[in-house]
């Protein structure tokens, strides 16, 4: 399939390894038709994106997007949010109890790795980031020779239930659905395969969930095959991007994502 739009990336405004500059800089040579950034619970990238496509006098096409950590049926799931209205109020607040929660969690798991004898000067960590979390707590031990890569990092110390990992609290999926239903916001259920075990989608449907994300490098044919006919059954939009976090992984940017006839389907919903 050729990827006419990838709406699913990540900047260093939130857990990414590149600059929301870098980023539109690799899209434009790229020549990728449109993207969408969708950092997790902020919307600081948004504009900054958007004077730089100014500046540059950029084409690509740029639509506003944001991840969202919620729970639902007492697991985490992410909801992405796309639409012109992603700047509305009710996600701004949200967002900004959210960040408070955040570093409250990013201390405590600071906290917790002291103690476990991992000494890293998380207190500065959290002034440093705008949105801090478990990725910077694992580059900060693995580039203190604390660690040998990330996903020891996880797997040992900062994963779900681990010794240093603490719950956050987060919103409801029906909070958030709610928002954009109010906000006239696209709603799509990210990585579903990730957590498809956990989570029964016809009840986030229900909710109010109008798309989901089928094409993501954690998708098996499988899961694509299955998420394909549910979405056509459903009516449900299809969205897909290379969740790029990183230029180490295997998803670089524009390597997922939706093909042009998928991205008219999903612009006439977003209306952008």
């Amino acid at each position: 399939m050729s990827v006419y739009a990838d709406l699913h990336i990540h900047s260093t405004q939130s857990d990414g390894e590149l600059s929301t500059n870098q980023i539109v800089d690799f899209i434009h040579r790229k020549k990728l038709n449109a993207f969408s950034v969708t950092d997790h619970d902020t919307i600081s990238h948004i504009p900054i994106i958007q004077e730089y496509l100014l500046q540059q006098n950029y084409q690509n096409q740029f639509i506003p997007g944001v991840e969202v950590s919620c729970i639902h049926s007492d697991y985490n799931i992410h909801i992405l949010l796309y639409g012109k209205n992603v700047n509305c109020h009710q996600l701004r607040e949200l967002f900004s109890h959210m960040h408070t929660e955040r570093c409250i969690t990013f201390l405590k798991m600071g906290k917790k790795l002291e103690s476990l004898g991992y000494k890293i000067n998380y207190s500065d960590l959290v002034k440093k980031h705008s949105n801090p979390g478990r990725p910077h707590l694992a580059k900060e031990l693995v580039e203190n020779h604390l660690v040998n890569n990330f996903r020891e990092a996880f797997d040992l110390l900062l994963g779900f239930g681990k010794p240093a990992y603490v719950q956050k609290n987060k919103p409801s999926a029906k909070e958030v659905l709610d928002i954009a239903e109010n906000s006239g916001l696209i709603s799509s259920l990210a990585h579903y395969g990730i957590y498809q075990d956990n989570v029964e989608i016809n009840e986030l449907g229900k909710l109010g969930l109008q798309a989901v994300e089928i094409y993501h490098p954690d998708h098996t044919n499988k899961i694509i095959k299955y998420l394909s006919e549910y979405a056509k059954l459903n009516s449900l939009i299809i969205t897909g991007g290379s969740d790029f976090h990183s230029r180490k992984s295997k998803n670089h940017i524009g390597s997922y994502g939706v093909d042009k006839a998928n991205y008219t389907q999903f612009m006439e919903r977003v209306g952008c």
